[in-house]
């Protein structure tokens, strides 16, 4: 009996780094601004944007997410933490799909999607994973929450790469021009 609690103890503290490395990918934005920035002066609007104004998506996303924790702490006390986890993914989820969209018409609604609506999900995602594993473990609340938040951390490092890889294959620097696309600035 108790080893068997102590197995499902982990296990919650492996679901609460796997979600904390997936809601920890927001901090890979310093990865993608410069693509961010190049692609809506080619293809969006304002055509004239700035890298220091593309941070307001970053800091969007830091508001959202500070501001929403406690509410998430709210939530997942009344509805549990698998629920709110997963609606705090789903709705961050939702923010990247959209932000897919928006990027094409402006930056304005970029920072509402990628800012804002990510920020919500990552800020109401992130309390669940905690309080379930701290229940589990009670005597080792640091230790716990260490592992956990360490998820969140752990996600920027892993999915940096990944990005890289997908945006900026063949590692162009970022005022280039890619052999055979003259046209094609990354700046």
């Amino acid at each position: 009996m108790v080893s068997s609690r102590r197995w499902r103890g982990w296990l919650a503290i492996v679901g609460g780094v796997l979600i904390h490395l997936t809601i920890g990918t927001f901090y890979t934005f310093g990865n993608m601004s410069p693509y961010i920035t190049s692609y809506i002066r080619e293809r969006s609007s304002p055509e004239d944007l700035r890298y220091k104004l593309v941070v307001l998506i970053y800091v969007l996303t830091l508001v959202g997410q500070g501001s929403t924790m406690i509410l998430g702490g709210k939530l997942e006390k009344r509805f549990g933490p698998r629920h709110i986890a997963l609606a705090g993914g789903l709705l961050m989820s939702t923010g990247v799909l959209l932000s897919y969209f928006t990027i094409q018409i402006s930056f304005v609604l970029l920072s509402v999607t990628y800012g804002i609506v990510v920020g919500i999900g990552t800020g109401i995602a992130y309390v669940p994973p905690l309080v379930c594993a701290l229940k589990w473990f009670p005597e080792k609340t640091g230790l716990v929450s260490g592992i956990i938040v360490a998820g969140f951390g752990g996600g920027a490092f892993i999915f940096n790469f990944v990005q890289t890889a997908y945006i900026n294959p063949t590692n162009l620097s970022p005022n280039s021009t890619e052999p055979g696309y003259p046209n094609e600035r990354y700046e």
